[in-house]
This record gives C-alpha cells, structure tokens and sequence, in this order.
C-alpha cells in the first residue's frame, strides 16, 4: 500500500511567469519542506517540445561559466585551499545521474549499494528518500573498507528519488497496473520529484546532505499514450513510473518549476553546493592537520 504523505507539507504560491530577455524569474514555490529547512527558490521553466529540457541561464551566459568547478582528478583552486588529488565515487546505477555528474565536469567512479529498497520505509517522503540515500552511502563503505586507504580525500555521493502524485509516494512501479495507475494520476494535475542528495566525505567522516523538489505540471495524458508506455516497458521502469525526460512524453508537461537534472535523479545546484562544501571541510582540516592524508 503507497504511504501517504502527511497533511500541511504543502503550500502554492503564485505562478511565476518568465521575465524579458531571456531571463527567468526566481521566487518561492510550493514544496515539501523538511522540518528545519529553509523554504528553497526554484526555475521555472515552461515546456516547448526538446528546447525546455534545459532552461537558460540568467543573462544569458552559459550554464557552466559562472563558477569554478573541481574537475578531474587534480583539484587546484586558491577558494577551496585543496591542492592534490580527489577521488569521488557515485555510488548509483542510474545511466542518467552518471551522464549528470560527468557532464558536471568530474571524473569518477561507480559503485552500486546492493540493498533492499522496500525495506526501508518512512512515511514522509523526504524522510524516505534521507533514509535511502544514507543507506547506499552505508552499504557501499562497509564493501570500500578493506580496500580503501583513505590517502586521498574521497567523496561518496549516494542520492535517492520518489514522486509525490495526489499525496501518495510514487516509488519504481511493481507491476504494469500500478505503472498504469501513476500515468492516469498525473493527467491534468501536478506531480513533485522529491530529491534527497548525500555526499560523504569518507577521508573525515562527515556529511553534507539537503533536498531538491521540482514541481511537475501535466497536460491531459490521454489513455492511448498510457496503453503504449506501459505495454512496452521501457519508459515505466524509473521512479514514478514515467521517464518524463523521454521525447514522447515531454508534449505532456506542462511547465515545470525547477530543473530537468533534478527531475532525472541528481539536481546539479544541490549536488555542486554540497561537493564545494564537503570541499571546504576537507582544506580546513587539511591546513590544520598538513599530513591528515599522508
């Protein structure tokens, strides 16, 4: 039986609209918000077939110039204080938060958590996806400690996704009735992709972790496209029960208030804050303690 979410996590507010020149407009949007946490703001962005997959950046510039990243293996840069080497482990095996991750400008490894995801169970469903994440960040240390010297600051970074239709969690659909079931929910209503991202810096120990929820609004989704998608399988088999980010799907969103990376499973706002700040953890030491890695 889906878990219901509980009542008074919502709350809309006015649409937001996309300003002149290209730029969009900021502000706050109705979310689940976990207890303790600021009230995040979010894009919107609103769909016009293959070309709303990524919205622009604001005035124009391009999405990946505005900061400095830790990319590869070598990671010189005078604000974080790290000179050295990283090694960083995304421990999914989702195709999609791996092409995310890369296309962040990182090198990488994978490793995949071999849990049981079902036997995990929270009511709330950032609790759920907190929960799951921090369980494959936990099952994939206990397989690195024999092998891991732990000589290079490491980063661990596990994240966990459900969809949010009609107040119910929305997990990986168990049978063609229930991946029929989401669609129909979806139909002409709005959807949350309820994101929690974990990166553990396995060279300290410590943990950086937060929340990412897009808002996705349908058009109507008539029953032949519901018939086609579940009788083939293929789109049906992620979180949801939809592969939203499929081109035939896309004609049946409406606007979405958020980003596509953290519709697909890894928001890349929240994952490059966390890195930079599990980053900034590990320099502080590294200046306080010069051979805590030697």
């Amino acid at each position: 039986m889906p878990a219901k979410c509980s009542r008074g996590m919502l709350a809309r507010t006015e649409n937001l609209e996309p300003e002149k020149e290209g730029k969009v407009k900021t502000g706050k949007v109705g979310k689940y918000v976990p207890r303790g946490c600021g009230r995040a703001t979010a894009r919107m962005a609103t769909f016009s077939g293959i070309d709303g997959l990524r919205p622009p950046a604001p005035n124009g510039q391009d999405a990946h110039s505005s900061e400095k990243r830790w990319v590869g293996k070598e990671t010189h840069d005078e604000e974080c204080g790290l000179c050295g080497s990283l090694k960083i482990i995304l421990g999914s095996s989702s195709q999609a938060r791996r092409a995310i991750l890369s296309d962040m400008g990182y090198e990488f490894t994978v490793m995949s958590a071999d849990i049981d995801e079902r036997a995990v169970r929270r009511e709330k469903p950032e609790e759920l996806v907190k929960a799951l994440a921090e369980a494959k960040a936990d099952a994939i240390q206990l397989n690195l400690c024999d092998r891991d010297s732990r000589d290079l600051p490491t980063l661990l970074i596990t994240s966990d996704q459900v969809k949010v239709s009609k107040g119910v969690i929305r997990e990986r659909p168990r049978s063609t009735e229930e991946a029929r079931e989401f669609i129909k929910g979806y139909s002409g209503d709005v959807a949350f992709a309820v994101n929690y991202v974990l990166v553990t810096n396995l060279s300290t120990g410590d943990t950086k972790g937060g929340w990412d929820i897009p808002e996705i609004y349908f058009h109507h989704i008539p029953d032949e496209f519901i018939d086609k998608v579940v009788k083939e399988g293929g789109m049906t088999c992620v979180a949801g029960g939809l592969r939203l980010i499929h081109p035939s799907a896309l004609p049946f969103i409406k606007e979405l208030v958020g980003t596509m990376d953290s519709v697909r499973g890894l928001p890349r706002n929240l994952t490059e804050k966390l890195i930079r700040e599990s980053l900034q953890e590990t320099a502080e030491i590294t200046i306080e303690q010069p051979n805590v890695f030697k």
